[in-house]
């Protein structure tokens, strides 16, 4: 190199970043991230839109595999599975996820399915046992008997969603906050209003699928597996709002300090 080239290397000047690159965020998990528009799906009439559209916000591979699990039910352990996946399916309405489970976890979806199963099992026998004995003193009573265990039941159920314990779901004091709140109770008419206009479309849907030879075999277990999905979302759901409003009862009866401290 000439002289008169170093020189002139020596002299160029050199360009600073003013603003260096920073490196990209990571990506949000979608998982743990707040459900989109919560606020306006916090009235009691939104839980039937919100619990028909979440069970397929997967995709529709999801209620694939559980319509294939449903037609073999009777199998015992595709019985463990689903249910299993329903205690998963609830506890996540509940916990607020934007997304319900898939079914990649099988150990933990048979465990939670046994356990279900095993959880609910001493209700309905109870209930069987209180309504024969009741209804052969008077019908009446019997029938209002049914209809008082078929209030606790779905209870049950969400407290051993989200606890997975035999403990949790028969916790008394839990039970009782459930059982005595408003929400629950209108939550439960909502439901059964659902469940009546899903049967309508689930036998709609059987209808039509018996037109063709192999409908039957794969339309009518996929509607099955999304009408129970459907039914599960609500009870979610309606745990949810238990919770929100619980929050928020909290929230104004805790005390709001103002100006400086002493």
């Amino acid at each position: 190199m000439t002289e008169r080239e170093t020189q002139e290397h020596e002299t160029q000047p050199v360009e600073v970043a003013d603003n260096p690159k920073s490196e990209p965020e990571p990506e949000p998990d979608p998982e743990l991230q707040p459900e989109p528009e919560l606020e306006q799906e916090q009235d009691t009439n939104s839980i039937l839109d919100y619990a028909i559209g979440y069970p397929h916000r997967n995709g529709w591979g999801t209620i694939l595999i559980g319509g294939a699990l449903t037609l073999f039910i009777w199998l015992i352990v595709p019985l463990f599975l689903v249910t299993g996946y329903f205690v998963k399916l609830t506890e996540a309405v509940a916990s607020r996820k934007p997304n319900p489970p898939r079914f990649d976890d099988w150990g933990e979806l048979l465990k939670l399915g046994v356990l279900a199963i095993l959880v609910m099992l001493p209700l309905a026998i109870a209930m069987s046992l209180i309504s024969y004995v009741v209804g052969t003193v008077s019908e009446s009573l019997g029938v209002i008997a049914t209809l008082a265990f078929y209030y606790v039941v779905p209870a049950v159920f969400l407290q051993f969603a989200v606890t997975h314990t035999f403990s949790g779901a028969y916790d008394v004091d839990g039970l009782q906050h459930l059982l005595t709140h408003k929400t629950y109770a209108v939550g439960l008419l909502v439901a059964l209003v659902g469940a009546i206009g899903g049967w309508v479309v689930v036998a709609l849907v059987s209808v039509v699928s018996f037109i063709t030879i192999i409908g039957w075999i794969i339309i009518i277990p996929m509607a099955v597996f999304y009408y129970s999905a459907f039914l599960y979302t609500i009870l979610g759901r309606i745990y949810m709002k238990i919770q929100l409003e619980d929050e928020q009862t909290e929230g104004a009866a805790a005390p709001v300090h103002t100006g400086s401290g002493v």
